[in-house]
């Protein structure tokens, strides 16, 4: 990771409390096929290109089979446990790794097994607590609420620097009353759906900061998550995750008959700078963080280029004091 000359890095979870800007990028594991040597060898590669970079961590994803919004488009291959990948990354250099953990899907009994296990033998402490695919489900698990304070009350005297956060989708309904629970439950810092369009994240911004002004909280820290579009079949995958990629993007994203990679990341570009002027000018003290992420293996080379280009944007917005 780079680091300023002269000065001591601090860790994502020192940033996340002093409300710092902080820039992840969100890492898809490699697929489970892969030999330790293939995988050694393109982690390797991948910690040389982002050390280039002003990234303070890396979000690992656990990616699972899901059935949401039909049949997926295309066959995914099976992707690592993302904590089996933290020694690979671990021995280049970055140690501050954030997992993923769909949190409902085994019962509570095994999952602080998991937990513990994975602070102590994978010394990762910061991870994002995932809900289910659909809240009709009766799931085995706690809800991400119920978990949260329980690893509050019960899990941080053993381990006083774990870091908890949580997932946001701007267009969901009553999104500020679960983004508020879950802040006084011990999540501290929430990323966003990937963002193509800039409405819905500044209401839910706006909102927020109103909310948390009026019942004197303080607001956890936001990531907003990008990723480029390179091809038609991207725009399907995201939309299947259930990202909203509005009509008109999608015309922006297709003018011309080629260019679609590089149209995608001035859509990013123009998103994050309106979200910021808008916070700016509406004197929204939410901490904001960027999360750039790849989503497929053929736009990895396409998201270095946008985490330079959003973090020039990003980094240059001064601080805002929080309340």
């Amino acid at each position: 990771m780079k680091m300023k000359k002269n000065t001591i890095k601090k860790t994502f979870a020192q940033k996340i409390r002093r409300g710092d800007k902080t820039i992840l990028y969100e890492f898809l594991p490699p697929p489970k096929n892969l030999s330790s040597q293939d995988i050694d060898k393109s982690i390797s590669l991948f910690a040389t290109i982002l050390s280039k970079f002003p990234v303070d961590a890396i979000n690992l994803p656990e990616v699972r089979e899901e059935t949401r919004n039909g049949i997926r488009i295309s066959p995914a291959l099976a992707k690592m446990e993302p904590r089996l990948v933290c020694p690979f990354l671990q021995k280049y250099g970055m140690w501050d790794l954030i997992i993923n953990r769909p949190i409902v899907y085994l019962p509570w009994e095994k999952q602080q097994l998991w937990l513990k296990e994975t602070c102590r033998k994978y010394n990762v402490q910061n991870y994002v607590f995932v809900g289910g695919e659909s809240s009709k489900i009766a799931y085995p698990g706690l809800s991400v609420n119920d978990a949260a304070a329980w690893v509050k009350g019960q899990f941080q005297e053993e381990f006083p620097n774990i870091c908890l956060g949580g997932i946001i989708i701007p267009t969901r309904k009553h999104e500020i009353l679960r983004v508020l629970q879950k802040t006084q439950s011990g999540i501290t810092f929430f990323t966003t759906q990937i963002l193509f369009e800039d409405w819905f994240i500044k209401q839910f911004l706006k909102q927020l900061w109103e909310e948390c002004v009026k019942k004197h909280i303080k607001p956890p820290m936001v990531f907003l998550s990008f990723a480029p579009i390179a091809t038609p079949k991207d725009v399907e995958l995201l939309r299947w995750l259930g990202v909203n990629v509005p009509e008109k993007t999608i015309k922006k994203l297709a003018t011309g008959w080629i260019g679609m990679g590089w149209n995608s990341i001035q859509v990013c570009k123009k998103i994050l700078s309106d979200i910021l002027r808008f916070v700016k000018e509406n004197g929204i003290c939410i901490p904001l963080g960027l999360n750039v992420e790849h989503v497929s293996i053929h736009n990895l080379e396409l998201s270095f280029i946008l985490v330079e280009e959003l973090s020039n944007i990003y980094l240059n917005q001064p601080r805002r004091k929080i309340i």
